[in-house]
């Protein structure tokens, strides 16, 4: 085999490798959704409040690792809009949200 094909057969399974890495790492956003979720209604039960979801949780990739959504909620008996803005790494993620009355 000449080194040039060597080199070409080295330089793609690097770039294999790679890629593979980088969408290993990667969380489906149906998952972080229900991850998020779940994270929200320990963090009012903390706090001892109550949130229904009425409607699931929905996420939308924008870029990179960032995401934004929202749901309609019941917190405490009150209907509510929540919207959120959510950085995942993968591994963990951190969520802002707000709360808005219907």
């Amino acid at each position: 085999m000449n080194t040039n094909r060597r080199i070409f057969y080295f330089l793609f399974l690097v770039l294999f490798v790679f890629v593979f890495i980088c969408f290993s790492c990667k969380v489906s956003t149906e998952t972080l959704a229900k991850e998020v979720q779940a994270s929200l209604v320990d963090h009012y039960k903390e706090n001892n409040s109550v949130i229904i979801f009425t409607r699931n949780l929905i996420l939308t990739h924008i870029a990179g690792n960032e995401y934004t959504g929202g749901a309609d909620v019941t917190l405490d008996g009150v209907q509510m809009r929540i919207s959120l803005e959510v950085v995942s790494d993968g591994k963990s993620f951190h969520a802002k949200w707000n709360l808005i009355n219907r």
